[in-house]
């Protein structure tokens, strides 16, 4: 009974680790997508003010 709980301890916090994991990565990945978005916009913008100064 004893090993059996260990491992369904063990099993809980490996899926736990898992999610967290996921959720970290999720939100890792929507913070660069952001950034990126953000960076060229702003690239865009630069841009598109040097050309219009230019003329």
């Amino acid at each position: 009974m004893h090993g059996a709980f260990r491992t369904i301890a063990w099993f809980l916090s490996a899926v736990v680790a898992l999610l967290l994991l996921s959720i970290f990565l999720h939100f890792l990945l929507r913070v660069a997508l952001l950034f990126i978005l953000v960076a060229g916009g702003y690239y865009l913008y630069a841009r598109a003010k040097q050309m219009l100064n230019r003329r």
